[in-house]
């Protein structure tokens, strides 16, 4: 009779053992399947920012370049939303390419964007996300700054 008594409890442990280490293994491989789709998220939502913020460089470069010689002021601001997916992030601009990062989860998308030879867009700078000013400064050259 003791022996029914110690298989019932057995029975419970083992079946306890087992659903907890079914569960744990679900839910390790479902954080992970989340953490990639936030990352993706992430990504696809900093690469329109960064098209959206090269149109807004390129539309500066062709105003600079149809005022050049003159002393009308080029100013464009875009509104970028401070946070993409719950992240902050930067954006560097070096070159003819804008790079935009955020640090947890670490993601990087770079966007290249074309301007006139005449004009050039001052390098190595970065700023936080947000509203973004793009304007000419007084020796031709586009500035990328925080707004």
């Amino acid at each position: 009779m003791t022996d029914r008594a110690v298989s019932v409890a057995v029975n419970y442990v083992l079946t306890l053992t087992i659903a907890t280490l079914l569960l744990s293994g679900l839910a390790v491989s479902a954080g992970g399947l989340i953490e990639t789709q936030s990352e993706e998220a992430i990504r696809s939502e900093l690469d329109v920012l960064g098209q959206q913020l090269a149109a807004n460089i390129e539309s500066a470069d062709r105003l600079a370049t149809v005022a050049k010689g003159n002393t009308a002021e080029v100013r464009i601001e875009s509104a970028l939303p401070t946070r993409v997916a719950g992240s902050g992030y930067t954006i560097d601009v070096a070159g003819d390419t804008i790079v935009l990062r955020t640090t947890d989860p670490e993601v990087s998308v770079s966007v290249h964007f074309t301007v006139s030879d005449g004009t050039a867009v001052e390098t190595e700078r970065t700023v936080r996300g947000g509203n973004v000013l793009i304007e000419r400064n007084g020796d031709d050259r586009l500035v990328v700054e925080s707004a």
